[in-house]
């Protein structure tokens, strides 16, 4: 039987095979630091990190949540030049042009009830390649906000991930003075 610290380290071995690997491959993924000092949550630090691609888009209906979306399907994007697409999207939010509510789809879930057809774009004027999948697949946007690296969490990142922060617009605040501060 394996002690604890042993066990600690060859998980940390493995983590450290798939993130080299990852980033050898040329994708966005990032180290959690390992944190052995005393007073820290060890369990708030991540293994790894990704950046992951989200495909937003407004639409003109008045929705507030999955269940009031008013109808059966949901477009989710235009498909038609996707092989050209360096990466896929991994989420897709929906934000009604309404009411400001969202709600977001995992591209993960993706199944033979998902197609492709072409639907007119008012916007543009023209017919375009759409994916679409049931309502029914459609999530709640507090659900998604559980899976999102809080800023506090960043911290524990092993590298710069100031990417992933408020701008100083948003905040008030100015980054670099920010981040130079740590």
């Amino acid at each position: 039987m394996r002690g604890f610290a042993e066990a600690l380290e060859r998980g940390h071995e493995a983590e450290n095979v798939w993130v080299t690997a990852q980033q050898s491959l040329g994708l966005a993924v990032a180290h959690g630091k390992k944190l052995r000092e005393f007073g820290v949550d060890r369990h708030q630090a991540p293994d790894a990190a990704i950046a992951a691609r989200v495909e937003i888009k407004e639409r003109n209906l008045r929705f507030t949540s999955p269940e009031d979306y008013p109808f059966k399907t949901a477009f989710l994007n235009n498909v038609a030049n996707s092989y050209l697409d360096v990466t896929q999207p991994l989420i897709y939010v929906l934000i009604s042009s309404h009411t400001g509510a969202w709600v977001w789809v995992a591209a993960t879930d993706q199944n033979d009830e998902w197609t492709t057809a072409y639907q007119r774009d008012s916007t543009r004027g023209c017919n375009v390649l759409t994916l679409q999948c049931p309502r029914s697949y459609l999530r709640p946007a507090e659900t998604l906000k559980n899976y999102i690296l809080s800023h506090d969490i960043l911290d524990l990142i092993d590298g710069r991930a100031d990417a992933f922060r408020a701008s100083k617009e948003t905040t008030g605040g100015d980054r670099e003075t920010q981040e130079g501060e740590r």
